[in-house]
């Protein structure tokens, strides 16, 4: 069986890292080594791991950054550190279940496995069952192209690594200003180069804490369906810019290998795709947002006679798409214009 790291990025994680680090070490598959990344904690986080460290059943080396990084390159500063074939992410507040190492490390005995992820527990902060992470609709959307699995669920060949330096001309789709963050990037790179593998058991309880970034607010219906609405068009350009990013990092990556070769051929593909679906969102933005419907008109036919709206392709946006931008779009673009101004 293969070796794994685990890469932890931390930061003010006092409160929660040692029930952590006693779920690593409670693994029935232990890791070789823990390497952590400290993002200039002042609580304490450093020390608590270097006591525990003197009797871990593992080696565990702490780093401790010089400036905060930030959580994206932190957890990717964490990885790039570590010395096995098989890397897993992990987070300071979570708790791992003991077969976690163990479920996961088996499906690597197929070499083009590049990475298996897996369900959680969301709890709350005292550990309390809440709900399972993935439904069965989510878990469908495991082949759309901008899907990507949670970092703590993570475990991949370090392989993926060795193409670090591109990850600085990629784009977050959600936030076109940031490059991908680390889990984003790790599993972006691991469907186009080699097979992914999903476990529907949940092997981590995922804690939820009382400040949480997100969380739902009290509206009404339609005021939500409404913001839901703005939001998805305010997102097209940025898919798109995600989209053209891919498209160049694939391109670049196949330069690597020689013609012949399989893998080539599918990042090729891959690019090309991208390359498609960045021309899909920048029109289908022009659908809502042309001030003339006679441009949101185009932009639809244009989305239409290219395969945009296909139901057979997991990388088109379906039917029911079709009818909501030649309404909602075409129509009543204007509206959302002025809405969105």
């Amino acid at each position: 069986m293969e070796t794994v790291s685990i890469a932890m990025a931390t930061y003010n994680g006092a409160k929660f890292i040692i029930e952590q680090l006693e779920s690593l070490a409670g693994q029935s598959c232990l890791p070789h080594e823990v390497v952590v990344s400290d993002d200039c904690s002042t609580d304490g986080t450093v020390e608590l791991i270097e006591t525990f460290a003197k009797e871990a059943p593992f080696e565990i080396r702490v780093v401790r950054n010089e400036i905060n990084r930030g959580y994206r390159d932190n957890f990717m500063h964490a990885a790039s550190l570590c010395k096995c074939s098989i890397v897993a992410f992990c987070d300071q507040d979570d708790i791992w279940h003991a077969d976690k190492l163990q479920e996961t490390l088996k499906y690597f005995e197929d070499p083009a496995v590049k990475l298996v992820h897996h369900n959680a527990n969301i709890v709350d902060a005292d550990g309390r069952f809440l709900r399972v992470a993935l439904t069965s609709r989510m878990l469908s959307e495991n082949q759309a192209p901008r899907y990507f699995a949670l970092g703590f669920t993570e475990v991949f060949r370090g392989d993926l690594l060795a193409f670090s330096q591109l990850r600085d001309l990629s784009v977050d789709h959600q936030t076109p200003s940031q490059k991908l963050a680390h889990d984003q990037w790790i599993f972006f790179l691991a469907v186009a180069l080699g097979k992914v593998v999903f476990i529907e058991k949940a092997l981590v309880d995922y804690r939820q804490h009382a400040k949480n970034a997100y969380g739902l607010k009290a509206e009404g219906v339609w005021a939500r369906t409404l913001k839901k609405i703005r939001h998805s068009i305010k997102s097209f350009p940025g898919v798109a810019r995600f989209a053209e990013s891919a498209a160049d990092i694939l391109s670049r990556i196949s330069r690597n290998y020689p013609d012949n070769d399989p893998i080539k051929d599918s990042l090729v593909s891959r690019a090309e795709k991208f390359s498609r679906l960045n021309v899909w969102y920048q029109n289908r933005f022009l659908t809502y947002t042309d001030s003339r419907i006679g441009g949101r008109m185009r932009a639809l036919g244009h989305l239409a006679f290219s395969g945009a709206y296909r139901s057979s392709d997991p990388w088109a946006f379906g039917s029911a798409n079709l009818v909501a931008d030649a309404t909602l779009g075409v129509l009543f673009g204007s509206l959302f214009k002025r809405l969105n101004d």
